[in-house]
């Protein structure tokens, strides 16, 4: 029932003109991949791009670190998805090159400007972060170290972070807590239970997209618009 409007939503969207952009963040192992590909099976694929988020190229870094992602803003009336975001890098950063609380503050205030600005031109922005403890993960990982077709998941940069979940467990808390807004919410998954996080996240995308069709007869904002 959820795909059938999730399709037809989709459909409406297109005459709408409102952008929708759907971020997939979370813990190694904690089912992104799977959750994303289940949340796109009832959308027509002519209206959707999903980008794998990469470390920035040596060229990406010569430019603000937004700018790679301006580039993948969806057609009015189109979807991006993202496996990882901009605050992919943020969160590395951190833990990985102690970035400070000067630094941090710098990021987070980048992001919720990028967003609002989103917002006052009429997007929908959806984020999710899948969540799953340390035991977990490291259950999975062996699980997945055994199986010949997705051991390639688990590698160097995958084990240095378990290492270090509980440095990100505190970033991811801080992240969250500064850039959960009004406007770009996060939307926390408990990831533990694939089918409750393939529900959830449908349930939510289902909210998201009357959002975004709803937006085309909204009365333009009377708040002062992001710089």
């Amino acid at each position: 029932q959820i795909d059938l409007q999730v399709a037809k939503l989709q459909r409406d969207l297109r005459p709408s003109g409102s952008p929708l952009l759907i971020v997939f963040e979370g813990w190694d192992a904690a089912g992104k991949g799977m959750v994303l590909n289940r949340m796109r099976e009832p959308l027509d694929p002519r209206g959707f791009k999903v980008y794998n988020i990469k470390e920035p190229t040596d060229v990406e870094q010569m430019y603000p670190a937004l700018r790679r992602f301006w580039l993948t803003v969806p057609p009015r009336g189109g979807i991006s998805i993202y496996n990882h975001s901009w605050y992919r890098e943020m969160l590395q950063e951190r833990v990985e090159a102690g970035l400070d609380a000067h630094g941090r503050q710098a990021a987070y205030e980048h992001i919720r400007t990028f967003e609002r600005q989103l917002h006052d031109d009429g997007a929908v922005v959806v984020k999710f972060f899948l969540h799953i403890g340390k035991k977990d993960q490291a259950k999975r990982f062996k699980r997945l170290e055994k199986d010949e077709a997705f051991a390639w998941k688990i590698g160097k940069p995958e084990r240095r972070r378990h290492k270090r979940y509980n440095e990100y467990y505190d970033a991811v808390e801080d992240m969250l807590r500064e850039t959960s807004t009004s406007y770009a919410p996060w939307t926390v998954i408990p990831a533990t239970d694939d089918n409750f996080a393939k529900v959830r996240v449908a349930e939510t995308l289902l909210t998201a997209l009357q959002k975004a069709v709803e937006r085309k007869n909204a009365p333009t904002p009377t708040s002062v618009p992001a710089p």
